[in-house]
């Protein structure tokens, strides 16, 4: 395989991590609207009764929950998934030439810039 085939491999792998990190963002935003738009129904309906809102306020923290417990899930896989990949472009990166070593290296850097960047991005959108 050639040392270019090897750095497109490797790129295309970093597109992939980058595009499933934001698939993930795109998850959590959904179930962030989804769980906004049903604790706007549930308020509205449990407004006018006091003992509903005792429920709602269980309800919420239900849902609180299970929220944080996905997200602490999701951001463990993809943790495992980008130790993974890193390892991968490890041991590529050590049998590439020093130039084409180097430009995997500021890919990889992209990468991880790109990675933080969303991972701001979804951190404010919740």
């Amino acid at each position: 395989m050639a040392p270019t085939d090897l750095t497109d491999h490797a790129r295309n792998a970093v597109y992939v991590a980058v595009g499933l990190g934001v698939i993930a963002a795109r998850n959590v935003d959904d179930a962030v609207r989804q769980l906004l738009d049903t604790l706007e129904q549930r308020a509205g309906q449990g407004r006018d009764r006091f003992g509903d809102l005792d429920r709602f306020i269980a309800a919420v923290d239900a849902v609180n929950e299970r929220l944080d417990q996905r997200t602490q899930l999701l951001e463990e896989r993809v943790a495992e998934l980008e130790d993974r990949i890193d390892n991968v472009l490890d041991r590529v990166e050590d049998t590439l030439p020093v130039t084409a070593a180097d430009v995997l290296a500021q890919a990889r850097g992209a990468a991880r810039d790109a990675r933080g960047q969303l991972r701001s991005l979804v951190g404010r959108a919740a």
